[in-house]
């Protein structure tokens, strides 16, 4: 990281606020661990907000698990609330923050109204971290387009809106320069503090040389969990491992349903991974090849001196 990047952070890190942490995937939860150990922020004034599931075992700190029902995630859609920002509030009791997300979701949104609320970074998430978006403001966005942002609160890989990065933000933090490509470098952090992960992570792939991945259920036109299964299952060697998406791993019973499925279809040494493996730090320790769809592994597996080979699921 750039010495004269640091002050950033540093300034904003004042005794008074809470760093709040969302975290979606395991890429986030390793750049919120690398950001909490190299500016030594204060460990009781941390929240991290797990979305989807996301195993926090490498963040021991006070935290939220939050997956959003059916009937919440309309009345958030037709009346611009999140019943996640409303969770978040009720456990700071008051305290000030400072927001730490992927990208400009509703919730973010929603928290920066808050009488409380002192500034956001964005943090690399994956593929949408890598991708040419600028930021954008949110003051000259249409009420039609503010609208329609609100109610799907997601930006695909295909998404042309622009509506990803707010223009109002502190700064953005990855750990690879080829990161938020278009973003001033004056705003960008990149951080060089990988290898200390190794204190809080174990690696449980050792021997275990090649990966199957899933697509994300919604790419399944047919919803047809057997045949995706099939197709990995077929390109891969015996002793190797599938990763799932989170979205057939947010909650036990999806995931039992897979687990159950692919011990039916395979007849070689394979096993589902569980949550509390992150690919990523795995390749700190052995390389590794990677099976699957276009997905962010792609891009660190070539970071951490890895194979990806492209298989199509849909």
């Amino acid at each position: 990281m750039k010495n004269k990047l640091s002050p950033l952070v540093l300034n904003s890190n004042k005794a008074s606020s809470t760093h709040v942490f969302f975290v979606v995937n395991p890429i986030t939860v390793i750049i919120t661990r690398m950001i909490i150990d190299k500016f030594k922020l204060n460990k009781n004034k941390i929240l991290v907000i797990s979305i989807r599931n996301t195993d926090l075992s490498i963040l021991d700190f006070n935290s939220l698990y939050i997956i959003p029902n059916r009937i919440n995630n309309l009345y958030d859609k037709l009346f611009f609330s999140s019943s996640v920002g409303k969770k978040v509030l009720k456990k700071l009791k008051g305290s000030q923050f400072i927001i730490y997300a992927s990208w400009a979701t509703r919730e973010l949104h929603f928290l920066m109204n808050s009488i409380n609320y002192k500034g956001h970074y964005y943090i690399e998430e994956g593929q949408g971290s890598y991708m040419n978006h600028i930021p954008f403001s949110y003051t000259k966005v249409s009420l039609k387009d503010k609208l329609k942002n609100n109610f799907k609160n997601r930006v695909n890989e295909d998404d042309s809106s622009g509506y990803f990065y707010r223009d109002d933000s502190l700064g953005f933090i990855g750990i690879s320069n080829k990161a938020f490509p278009k973003i001033n470098e004056s705003k960008k952090i990149i951080l060089n503090n990988l290898n200390s992960l190794k204190v809080y992570y174990k690696p449980k792939l050792i021997g275990i040389k090649t990966i199957g991945l899933t697509c994300a259920e919604r790419r399944l036109e047919d919803n047809n969990w057997r045949k995706m299964l099939k197709t990995i299952v077929d390109k891969l060697p015996e002793n190797s491992a599938i990763k799932a998406h989170p979205s057939f791993t947010f909650s036990q019973k999806r995931f039992n349903k897979l687990k159950k499925m692919l011990e039916e279809i395979s007849n070689k040494n394979i096993r589902l991974l569980e949550n509390d493996v992150i690919l990523e730090l795995e390749m700190l320790y052995e390389k590794k090849k990677f099976i699957g769809p276009q997905t962010s592994v792609s891009i660190y597996a070539e970071f951490f001196d890895s194979t990806f080979e492209n298989l199509k699921l849909y």
